[in-house]
C-alpha cells in the first residue's frame, strides 16, 4: 500500500522544495547519478503517482452494463510532462464506495434488482425499486455518508466507514473526509483505492480510452482496453485477463511490458501492442498525428479513430490481415486462393474523410447509428448481400463523424470485399441487365444530345462490368472467377507489390480488408455566429436509441444541437437539422444515460469547469453542475446510476448522482482524489 499524498512518498515528493542544505545534498546526488549511470535523463517514474492529468475513464468491459464493476480504469495523460510517460491504473469502485458510504450493496440494490417484492408492481423492477424506497425508507440511508470522526461509542455508528473532517489527515483506515469548499462531497485519497502493482506505463498525452470484448456473450474471453496516445502516436491496445490462482485479485493488465521487454522501464507498453504502422510495416506509413477519438463497439472487431489535425480516418481490425497462413475463422476464397485473417491487430485503411472541396481539416466525434432488423427502420446503406445473394438488414453499420474544425458531419460504413460465387453473380448480372435497359429507354427518350452522351457513358460502363461478370460466370465451378484476396505479404501502403496484370495471381486481385466508405456530408450544426473555420466547432456525437435523432455538442458556440436522423420514403437518412439548447462556453464531451424514463445527456464544459445535464425527451438544460478544475471525459456507471468525471487540471474524479430513486440526484457526491491545491 503507498501513503497518501503529502507524506514523504514519491507522490508527493515533486511538489516540496529543498532547503539550501538539501538542495546541495541534491546537487551531489545528481553529479554522482550522472557520472555513475550510462541510462541518464529518464525523468521521475510515475511510479506511486496516483492520479496526475486523468484523460480517460471506463469501468471493466468483461461486466454487463446492468452490474456494478468492480474495477475502474483511469488514462493518466502526464499532459503537463512532470513524469516521463502516462500510465493507466485500475481503481478499486468496491473499495472506494464502503469507504464512505454507509452500506453500498443495500444502495445500488435500489437502482439495480428489486429489494423488496411487491405484489402492486406485477414484476416491474423500476416500480418495485420505488417501492423499495417508499416503503423501506431505511434502505434509502444505506447510500449516505459514513459517521464522521467525532462520532463515538458502540451504537449504531459502528458499523459505519468513518469519513474525516475538513483538512483531516487521511490514512489507510479514514482514507476519506469532506472536501474543504463543498462539505457535502466527499473526497478520498486516491492512493489507497489504486492497485499499483497493476498499473501499466504508456505514452504521454493519451486522448480517450474505451473498453472492448470479443463476445459480448463470454466478455472474459477476450477483452482489451484501446488508448489513443498522442506522444507516439500509436493506438495500445492492453489485454485484461485474471489471475487464474486468485479470482478476487486486481486484474492482470498486458501489452507486452515485462523484464523482457526492451525497455528500459519493464512496465512500459511496447511491441505488437502499439500500432504504430500501416499493416504493421515497421518505417513504412506512420498513425497519423493527434489520434483523438476511438469508436469501439462490443463484438465488433473493426475500430474507428479520427484525428484531431487530420483529415484521414484510420481503422483498424483487431482480428488482423487476410494472409495464406492465417489462423482465425474469418476465411474468404476457395481452394489455393483460401485464406484467414493472421489475428495480429493492425492498421488497414487510413482513408480522407475530413475534406470540403479542398478544405482540409480534422476530425473528432464518431458514432454508429443503431439499426432494426425486421423493422422499418432500417437504412439502405446498411443493406448488404450474403454469399448466396441474400439481402442482409444491418449487415453493415452506418457510422457519423464529425469534423473538428466545420460544422459538418460525414456519413460512412466499412464494408469488406468478397470473392464473388455463382449464386451472387447470377443475381448482380440479372440487376445490371435490368438497370442496362432501364438506362437504353431514357437515351432513347431523350432529345438533348449533353445529357444523350453523358447517359450513353455510363451504359458503356455498366457494359463493360456485365462483360466482366459474364466471363466470370463462364469459369469453372470451383474458382474465384479469378478474384482472391490480397495477402498481406503482396501489400505495402494500399499498392500492390506484384502490379503485374498478367500475373495469374495478380489478376482480378481484390484487397478485402475491411475500408471506410463515405456516403456525403451534412450540416451537423442549428447555427453558426461566424466564427472562423480554424476554431475547435463540434465535439461528441451521440445516437438516441431510436436512432432517430443524433445529437452533437458545439463547441464554438456552446450548445447541444439535434439532428433529424429519421429514414425518408428511400430509406435514407434524413439528416436535418433540428433545434438546438444553448450550454455553457465549449463544451466538448458528452455521455448518454438513461434512468428507465427518459433520456438524458451528461456534457462537460473543460474552461468553465461544469457539467449541463439535458433531457433529451423535451432538449432542455435539467442540471447545471459545478465540478473540479478540467472536467472532460466521462463513463456512465449503469448499475450504480453514478457518472465519473475526469477532472484533468484538478488530479480528480467527480462522482455525479443520476439516480431518479436518489436525493443527491443530479448532484456531485464524492471525489477520487483530493484537489491538488487544497493538500494537506
Amino acid at each position: 500500500m503507498s501513503r497518501p499524498r503529502g507524506n514523504a512518498g514519491p507522490g508527493s515528493a515533486r511538489r516540496r522544495q529543498p532547503g539550501p542544505a538539501q538542495s546541495a545534498a541534491l546537487a551531489f546526488a545528481a553529479v554522482a547519478t550522472l557520472t555513475a549511470c550510462p541510462d541518464r535523463n529518464r525523468g521521475i517514474s510515475p511510479e506511486n503517482a496516483g492520479l496526475f492529468f486523468p484523460a480517460g475513464t471506463v469501468l471493466d468491459p468483461r461486466v454487463p452494463k446492468g452490474t456494478p464493476a468492480r474495477w475502474m480504469f483511469v488514462l493518466n495523460a502526464n499532459s503537463d510532462l512532470v513524469f516521463n510517460s502516462g500510465t493507466l491504473v485500475p481503481v478499486d469502485l468496491d473499495r472506494f464506495f464502503a469507504s464512505w458510504m454507509r452500506d453500498p450493496a443495500v444502495c445500488f440494490a435500489v437502482d439495480g434488482t428489486p429489494c423488496i417484492a411487491n405484489s402492486d408492481c406485477a414484476g416491474n423492477q423500476a416500480c418495485e425499486a420505488e417501492k423499495c424506497v417508499t416503503d423501506g425508507g431505511a434502505r434509502a440511508d444505506a447510500c449516505m455518508t459514513g459517521r464522521p470522526e467525532s462520532a463515538v461509542g458502540d451504537g449504531p455508528w459502528s458499523k459505519w466507514p468513518v469519513v474525516g473532517d475538513v483538512g483531516a489527515d487521511l490514512t489507510a483506515d479514514v482514507p476519506c473526509r469532506h472536501n474543504v469548499l463543498k462539505p457535502q462531497v466527499i473526497e478520498c485519497e486516491d492512493t489507497f483505492l489504486i492497485e499499483e502493482d497493476s498499473q501499466v506505463f504508456l505514452g504521454n498525452f493519451g486522448t480517450s480510452l474505451r473498453g472492448w470484448v470479443r463476445d459480448p456473450e463470454d466478455r472474459r474471453r477476450d477483452a482489451k482496453l484501446l488508448i489513443a496516445v498522442r506522444g507516439d502516436p500509436s493506438i495500445t491496445l492492453v489485454d485484461i485477463t485474471d489471475d487464474p490462482d486468485d479470482p478476487n485479485a486486481p486484474p492482470i493488465l498486458d501489452c507486452g511490458q515485462g523484464p523482457d521487454s526492451g525497455r528500459y522501464d519493464p512496465r512500459r507498453c511496447t511491441g505488437a501492442s502499439l500500432l504504430r504502422f500501416v499493416r504493421n510495416e515497421d518505417g513504412g506509413t506512420g498513425l497519423g498525428a493527434e489520434p483523438a477519438n476511438i469508436l469501439a463497439i462490443d463484438g465488433d472487431p473493426k475500430l474507428i479513430v479520427t484525428h484531431a489535425t487530420r483529415p484521414q480516418v484510420t481503422v483498424i481490425d483487431l482480428e488482423g490481415q487476410y494472409d495464406l497462413r492465417g489462423r482465425t475463422d474469418t476465411c474468404k476464397g476457395t481452394g489455393d486462393d483460401r485464406v484467414c485473417k493472421d489475428g495480429v491487430p493492425a492498421i488497414v485503411h487510413t482513408p480522407t474523410v475530413f475534406d470540403l472541396g479542398g478544405q482540409l481539416g480534422g476530425g473528432w466525434g464518431l458514432a454508429r447509428r443503431p439499426c432494426f432488423p425486421g423493422t422499418d427502420n432500417v437504412p439502405a446503406l446498411t443493406i448488404t448481400r450474403g454469399p448466396d445473394g441474400q439481402p442482409i438488414e444491418c449487415g453493415r453499420a452506418l457510422i457519423y463523424a464529425g469534423f473538428r474544425t466545420n460544422l459538418v458531419a460525414a456519413r460512412t460504413f466499412i464494408s469488406e470485399a468478397a470473392p464473388l460465387d455463382p449464386t451472387a453473380l447470377g443475381l448482380l448480372l440479372s440487376d445490371l441487365q435490368a438497370r442496362i435497359a432501364a438506362l437504353q429507354a431514357k437515351i432513347d427518350a431523350s432529345t438533348d444530345d449533353a445529357e444523350k452522351a453523358e447517359l450513353q457513358a455510363e451504359l458503356a460502363q455498366l457494359q463493360g462490368t456485365r462483360e466482366r461478370y459474364t466471363a466470370w460466370l463462364a469459369a469453372p465451378q470451383g474458382s474465384s472467377f479469378n478474384q482472391r484476396c490480397i495477402t498481406v505479404g503482396e501489400v505495402a501502403n494500399d499498392e500492390l507489390l506484384d502490379d503485374d496484370l498478367t500475373n495469374p495471381r495478380t489478376n482480378g486481385a481484390i484487397l478485402c480488408d475491411p475500408r471506410l466508405y463515405t456516403a456525403g456530408a451534412f450540416r451537423a450544426a442549428a447555427f453558426d455566429i461566424g466564427i472562423s473555420g480554424t476554431s475547435s466547432v463540434l465535439g461528441d456525437l451521440a445516437f438516441s436509441a431510436d436512432g432517430n435523432r443524433m445529437f452533437a455538442v458545439q463547441t464554438n458556440p456552446g450548445a447541444l444541437v439535434y439532428v433529424d436522423t429519421s429514414l425518408d420514403d428511400r430509406k435514407l437518412t434524413r439528416d436535418a437539422s433540428a433545434g438546438l439548447v444553448e450550454l455553457c462556453a465549449q463544451p466538448t464531451t458528452m455521455s448518454l444515460f438513461s434512468d428507465g424514463a427518459s433520456e438524458y445527456a451528461a456534457i462537460t464544459c473543460y474552461k468553465p469547469q461544469e457539467m449541463f445535464i439535458v433531457d433529451l425527451s423535451g432538449v432542455r438544460v435539467v442540471a447545471n453542475l459545478l465540478l473540479g478544475t478540467g472536467p472532460h471525459a466521462m463513463t456512465v456507471d449503469h448499475a450504480r446510476q453514478y457518472l465519473y468525471v475526469a477532472n484533468s487540471l484538478d488530479k480528480t474524479i467527480s462522482v455525479v448522482d443520476i439516480s431518479r430513486l436518489r436525493a443527491t440526484r443530479f448532484s456531485e457526491v464524492a471525489r477520487l482524489g483530493r484537489r491538488v491545491p487544497y493538500l494537506r
